[in-house]
């Protein structure tokens, strides 16, 4: 088969463009890994691979060909230059942040990377309108804030949050009010509370809404075995975990 001069220019421009790319997104990740490991901050990604593709990426430097899914941080806010380096990582789905201050404006920025759908605050103190800024992200589906200090005005924001199917308020502030607030959510699937500041009735409006909905309770107060038989009699797909 013979190509024409102007056919090979064609293939060799692109291929040209297609090596700049790649060498662009070399650079870049190349010092996002530097930056990550310089902190206290982690990545993972799949590593459920075929041999072929094994055999491949052993091949290729891991900027080329890692795919990663989860951002790790404990003990510093994700900002300035670590942020950049996760930036770098379009296709990351989940982002942890544990154990530090964390402001609105870092909140915002995790709501705008592109790919977010899990989003964990663990033993963080946040700023007033952290939990506005991370509900922004419509597409956020998991949404963890463990030993935060959430409060009930924060579930009202949350319920704003319409693709939320799973949600951990254990160790907070949150009370039968903010449940009741969160109950509008309307994929919600999974529930992860502690029973320091609720009560069974609370968690009633949740189910009464979700009654296939899963509950896992934490917490030194324990709701009688009697009160949960009965919700789960009256809601038979309902599922609680104490």
């Amino acid at each position: 088969m013979r190509f024409s001069l102007r056919t090979l220019l064609i293939v060799v421009s692109v291929l040209g463009v297609i090596a700049a790319l790649a060498g662009n997104k070399y650079r870049s990740r190349h010092r996002a890994y530097s930056i990550i490991e310089s902190h206290n901050a982690t990545i993972a990604g799949d590593d459920n691979e075929g041999a072929l593709n094994t055999s491949i990426r052993a091949l290729l430097p891991r900027e080329l060909t890692d795919r990663v899914d989860r951002f790790r941080v404990r003990g510093e806010p994700l900002r300035g230059e670590l942020l950049w380096a996760v930036r770098q990582f379009r296709e990351v789905q989940e982002v942890i942040i544990v154990d530090t201050h964390v402001r609105a404006k870092d909140c915002m920025a995790v709501s705008h990377l592109p790919n977010v759908q899990k989003v964990s605050l663990h033993g963080c103190t946040m700023e007033p309108g952290c939990v506005v800024a991370l509900c922004r992200n419509q597409s956020l589906q998991d949404l963890g804030l463990t030993f935060t200090n959430t409060i009930d005005s924060d579930c009202e924001h949350i319920a704003r949050c319409k693709s939320i199917t799973r949600l951990c308020l254990s160790g907070t502030m949150v009370t039968d009010v903010g449940l009741r607030a969160i109950a509008a959510l309307p994929a919600l699937s999974f529930l992860f509370i502690s029973t320091d500041e609720i009560t069974p009735a609370g968690v009633e409006a949740v189910i009464a809404r979700h009654p296939t909905l899963v509950v896992h309770c934490y917490g030194p107060k324990r709701f009688e075995d009697d009160w949960a038989r009965r919700i789960e009699q009256r809601y038979p797909r309902c599922k609680i975990h104490r």
